[in-house]
């Protein structure tokens, strides 16, 4: 069976299929991406909206650190002399920042610079010509070395045991102190290229010696280079003088023209890389020689990454973010940490922000509008603790201790040609998402009981509000109106739910668009008393003698969704009532194919029945089951969840993900006893496509005033009668 991955998807009309057995555990699952979160700078965290943007992703993420630069810039007030040159300290206002950090649970990734006015040697020039400026960004942060070591140590010294007398040596111990940020750049370290290393070594050795003076247990380490730069080089120095080095960090970046850079006001164009695995691939490189090199073993600490280094790119606002940051997650594991720069765009490198959606690096937009790649940490974050083997390489298949299984998935591919169109010609226009088949959930070895299924997305206007924000013509300004109702369509709403029955196995079916992401959660409402190990026995029968049509009845029992509201169901019931018999034994057949060769798929057959879509209440009239039917405009299918400013929520778009299924029954009681004849439908496999749902979303935001561009095209999906003639058993394979 040929496995499917997002960075390499299926090709038109084939299958992903994600295959996940509950007795094959892989262990617990990777924390890295919460680990450490990145902030503009430490002065900004003297604000009240930074702060509430920031607790609320700390309780919704967990991110243990905040890594911000400016901790020793002039407007926090740190360092200044009197007149005879004497060191003046004030502590006052960093205290205020790093107490709130502790007292919401967080701990301060302390980055040691940049450089105090009243230290900083100024006299150091750039190569280049007629560039003598000593300062980077809009906020006026000093590049250049101290201009007396002795004052800079007695500076770092104070600091580290003013911090030690505030908090106690236990608590601090537990901080990070990284020396410096990228220093292998002009703009942040202004010397000559063949004077930046050995400076930076200098810097390093008295830093690390002052932080360790106070408390040898402190952790201090570095270079923090644009991209893996400097790390060899500074092991060495720091084996041969004895200088203390206790983990290694650096920054990688997305971008197609360097390792990292500067943008500040985007006067430049900047082009994706060809590889969009640049950013993890940079990140293991040097893995190797760390360890060959090292004394010890060295945690390695990401503090920066993202998709761009630039704080006006908007490929940071799009839905492409969220795949992306995944597909960069599950593969930096090896990692210590990984640190998503920033958790939100209250950043001001380059001066205030300029509008709503300006391409900033936050997770969170100025007005605490949760963006695309919000949702793709919200997801990673809603995982159970134990994480299964998975045959799909971009996915995550986990388990938590109440016995819930959760699926997350995507689909990662160039939107940009390859890297040959630039972000801002490709993202500052509304691009509608294109098809990229079906995905086919198959989970084994479910204890047997009734579940509730949900499912939630990120993709081409759902939970996407940068897409809804363009089609109202990219407002300068929003009213207070206008933000809420932008996040009432990117918040934690389901795409599609259901109650279903399962009895060892379950196959979810549903369509997938280009740089979308699935996250499915199975919560268990009621599991079978142990005795269902009957069950078990007829769900592996017929692996073996394919006919086992004695299990089949038992499936077909719960396959009974909502049998009450039959109205609703005829227009499904349709293919099911013809052959009532029959039915038990398709049911299987639709239900292996998904599984593809996988072995029990015989057994699944009951599984798939079970998937009664409950679409909540209001849909059911939608008939949701029928999404991938991709009714009449044919065309418009490529964008399911097209439909932004559509007045009717998604809700009719209710995808039925259950691919086997009887979905159509979107009635609310997805376990009812209906008679099992209708549970027979596998058709109603194919309808298994939930994208429609997406339109949700993007459904009148404050968009009120632009018509969305977009819907010409997406509407084709939503059609409102999914469930009349179309049944699934084409699912129009409509291009």
């Amino acid at each position: 069976m040929k496995k499917q991955t997002a960075a390499s998807p299926a090709k038109k009309n084939e299958t992903r299929v994600i295959e996940s057995d509950l007795s094959q555990l892989k262990g617990p699952r990777s924390m890295v991406w919460s680990d450490c979160v990145g902030a503009g700078r430490i002065g900004e965290g003297l604000r009240e909206s930074w702060r509430k943007q920031l607790e609320h992703c700390h309780k919704e993420f967990g991110f243990r650190y905040l890594r911000a630069h400016g901790l020793l810039h002039d407007e926090m007030r740190v360092y200044t002399e009197d007149k005879k040159g004497n060191p003046v300290y004030n502590f006052m206002y960093i205290d205020d920042v790093y107490d709130f950090l502790l007292s919401i649970g967080m701990k301060p990734f302390v980055e040691i610079g940049f450089m105090p006015e009243k230290l900083a040697s100024d006299n150091f020039k750039d190569e280049r010509a007629n560039f003598n400026e000593d300062t980077v960004f809009w906020w006026k942060a000093n590049v250049t070395p101290p201009k007396k070591y002795e004052k800079w140590d007695a500076l770092i010294k104070t600091l580290v045991q003013h911090w030690t007398d505030r908090y106690g040596a236990d608590e601090v111990k537990t901080w990070r102190f990284e020396v410096w940020n990228e220093p292998n750049l002009n703009i942040f370290w202004r010397l000559a290229e063949k004077d930046r290393l050995p400076e930076y070594l200098k810097l390093y050795e008295h830093t690390a010696k002052a932080v360790k003076s106070v408390n040898k247990d402190y952790p201090v380490g570095g270079p923090s280079g644009a991209g893996p730069v400097f790390i060899e080089e500074l092991i060495d120095y720091c084996n041969k003088k004895k200088v203390p080095l206790d983990f290694i960090s650096y920054h990688t970046y997305g971008l197609g023209d360097g390792p990292s850079g500067l943008d500040q006001y985007g006067n430049r164009k900047l082009f994706l890389h060809p590889s969009l695995h640049y950013v993890c691939d940079e990140a293991n490189k040097p893995l190797p020689a760390i360890v060959k090199k090292g004394k010890k073993k060295l945690p390695v600490y990401i503090t920066e990454w993202n998709s761009s280094y630039s704080p006006v790119d908007p490929v940071h606002d799009s839905f492409f973010a969220g795949p992306f940051i995944l597909e960069q997650l599950r593969n930096t594991e090896a990692l210590d940490s990984m640190s998503f720069w920033t958790f939100t765009d209250i950043f001001e490198e380059n001066g205030p922000a300029p509008r709503p959606f300006h391409g900033g690096f936050g997770l969170m937009s100025y007005q605490g509008i949760p963006k695309a790649a919000y949702w793709a940490y919200k997801y990673l974050s809603l995982l159970g603790s134990t994480e299964l083997v998975s045959s799909d390489k971009s996915s995550y298949v986990c388990r938590d201790e109440k016995g819930g299984v959760q699926v997350l998935f995507w689909d990662l591919s160039h939107p940009t040609n390859g890297g040959k169109v630039s972000n801002q010609d490709f993202f500052f226009k509304t691009v509608p998402a294109t098809d990229k088949g079906e995905v086919s959930v198959v989970l084994h070895h479910l204890p047997a009981g009734e579940y509730d299924v949900k499912v939630y997305m990120i993709g081409f206007q759902q939970n996407d509000p940068y897409t809804l924000w363009l089609n109202a013509g990219a407002p300068a300004d929003l009213t207070r109106e206008d933000v809420e109702e932008i996040k009432k369509n990117s918040a934690m709403e389901p795409v599609f739910q259901s109650g279903i029955k399962v009895e060892g196995m379950v196959t979810l079916a549903m369509p997938l668009q280009a740089n979308s992401v699935y996250f499915i959660s199975l919560t268990p409402i009621k599991l079978a008393p142990v005795k269902a190990a009957p069950a078990k026995k007829a769900e592996a029968k017929p692996a073996e003698k394919v006919p086992a049509k004695a299990a089949a009845p038992a499936k077909k029992a719960e396959a009974k969704p909502a049998a009450k509201p039959a109205p609703a169901k005829k227009a499904e019931a349709k293919s099911a009532e013809k052959a009532p018999a029959k039915a038990a034994a398709p049911a299987k057949k639709a239900e292996a194919k998904p599984v593809a060769k996988a072995p029990a798929k015989a057994a699944a057959p009951a599984k798939k029945t079970e998937a009664k879509p409950v679409a909540k209440a209001p849909a059911k009239k939608a008939a949701p089951v029928k999404p991938v039917a991709k009714p009449a405009p044919a065309k418009a299918a490529s964008k399911p969840v097209a439909k932004p400013a559509a007045k009717a929520p998604a809700k009719k778009a209710a995808p039925a993900p259950v691919k086997n299924a009887a979905p159509v029954k979107p009635a609310a009681k997805p376990v009812a006893k209906a008679p099992a004849k209708k549970a027979a439908p596998a058709p109603a496999k194919k309808s298994a496509p939930a994208k429609k749902p997406a339109a949700k979303s993007a459904a009148k935001a404050p968009v009120k005033k632009a018509a969305p561009a977009p819907a010409k095209k997406a509407p084709a999906k939503p059609a409102a009668k999914p469930v009349a003639k179309a049944p699934a058993k084409k699912p129009a394979k409509k291009k």
